[in-house]
């Protein structure tokens, strides 16, 4: 993903689009198999199992699935579909997935036993997910995206700092959940009707920075040196917009970090949204993109 940044920010060559969309395919797979290693691990933890709880993950990943669900279930019912199409890159649906399992399985174990139970049990614990999955859950996630959108939108009407503060604080979250794809298209329209976005782009810039912030505290605290090589790449990679590592690989497993990094994206969004801050191309916010990203 790095790469593609370098490559669409510096380079003048029209072939490396192709390149480009090459790599791009490559890192999105990483994203496509994430839930589904979650589903698996996260089974193990609750007890339950693991396989059919991937297997309903990769299901509920599949693009008929999600058309199935914008058109089927949202639009024709509650007049609005999937407010976005990278429902791969949230894991939020299987956070929540696995412990509904976890107990359906519990109570089921309890009520029932014998030989054609045992044929059966899988059948039905995969029928039950896979309903409350596609059912429920992703119309649900959709819906309080759009819920969560509708609200950002609302307040950077009446306080734009508040908005970028917020957005400041809150991205860490929304990139590890795969939540702030839901403002693209917001974003878009802004840069349709207005010339600029005020709201994610300045919001996740901030963050990135504040995510390097915390990588170079690693690599100046650390007493390991493969971890101090290794936040020192990972806070490079927050300056070209790719937070993940730093995210996954030092702050959810050091105590506190995330607190001071969304700390820092908060401080950083409201003097950004105090000098209106504004994107100017729908573009990954990083370091190579401050010519599109500047006050007004």
């Amino acid at each position: 993903q790095a790469a593609v940044v370098i490559f669409l920010s510096v380079t003048l060559f029209e072939t490396v689009v192709e390149v480009a969309d090459t790599l791009s395919v490559i890192y999105t797979l990483v994203f496509v198999i994430l839930p589904v290693l979650i589903a698996f691990s996260s089974a193990r933890y609750y007890k339950t199992n693991p396989y059919i709880a991937a297997a309903i993950a990769g299901i509920m990943l599949q693009p008929t699935v999600n058309a199935f669900v914008s058109t089927r279930v949202l639009q024709q019912f509650l007049n609005f579909p999937l407010i976005t199409n990278h429902q791969y890159n949230t894991i939020l649906p299987v956070l929540v997935l696995v412990p509904f399992l976890a107990y359906i399985n519990r109570h089921l174990t309890e009520r029932f036993s014998g030989k054609m139970w045992a044929m059966l049990h899988p059948c039905i614990l995969m029928g039950t997910g896979l309903l409350f999955g596609v059912v429920v859950l992703l119309p649900l996630m959709a819906l309080v995206s759009h819920i969560l959108v509708a609200v950002f939108i609302m307040i950077a009407e009446r306080a734009p700092y508040l908005a970028t503060m917020l957005m400041g604080i809150l991205a860490p979250l929304f990139v590890v959940t795969g939540t702030h794809y839901s403002f693209f298209e917001t974003v878009n329209q802004s840069l349709d009707t207005l010339g600029y976005d005020s709201l994610l782009g300045p919001g996740l810039l901030i963050s990135n920075a504040a995510h390097a912030g915390v990588a170079l505290a690693l690599v100046m605290k650390s007493r390991k040196k493969s971890f101090r090589i290794y936040s020192a790449f990972a806070g490079g990679l927050a300056l070209l917009g790719v937070t993940q590592p730093i995210i996954y690989g030092g702050e959810l497993i050091l105590k506190n970090l995330l607190w001071y990094a969304m700390i820092g994206g908060g401080t950083g969004g409201l003097i950004a949204g105090l000098f209106q801050l504004k994107m100017y191309q729908f573009i990954n916010p990083n370091i190579l993109s401050l010519p599109a990203i500047r006050p007004t």
